[in-house]
């Protein structure tokens, strides 16, 4: 399986088996993942898959399942999504039908989900107030210089009497 994340652009979005990461993410932890079954399914903006898994997690065998996602957000930038229950291997199968339902009824209060958009949207004005500043006090500091140095060459070339 390749570990790799997988890049691509708006019009190409990731065809590399992206998921790959999310088991070479694990690697990294002292964790192996197997990979046993994996169904893609539609994901807005982006792609997605609900996957069957297994674990070595500290010597023990744990059975998973999960739902994984990514999603391109700009040229060089991603969102990566995971929802999963896994548990040991000899209780998986009982633990399953009740960790679906409470995983399919879940869902996030819609003010606690305008809230936390609403407190990205800020951080992200602000992110962009700071980085228009810098770029204005960089102009500034350009157009100094250049007034200074054309202030230099003017100067010198000036015949000066004594």
């Amino acid at each position: 399986m390749t570990a790799g994340a997988g890049h691509g652009s708006r019009s190409q979005p990731c065809k590399k088996p992206w998921w790959g990461a999310v088991v070479g993410a694990a690697a990294h932890q002292g964790v192996r993942i197997q990979v046993i079954d994996r169904q893609p399914t539609p994901w807005q903006n982006g792609q997605a898959a609900f996957v069957r898994y297994w674990a070595n997690v500290g010597g023990t065998r744990m059975d998973g399942f999960g739902l994984f996602a990514l999603m391109q957000y700009d040229t060089n930038s991603y969102i990566f999504y995971q929802s999963y229950v896994y548990a040991p291997a000899q209780v998986f199968s009982q633990i399953l039908p009740t960790a679906l339902q409470t995983w399919a009824s879940w869902s996030i209060n819609p003010a606690v989900y305008t809230e936390r958009l609403m407190a990205a949207a800020q951080s992200m004005r602000e992110t962009g107030d700071i980085i228009t500043s810098a770029y204005n006090n960089r102009q500034r500091t350009y157009d100094s210089i250049n007034k200074g140095w054309d202030q230099y060459i003017c100067d010198a070339a000036t015949p000066r009497v004594h």
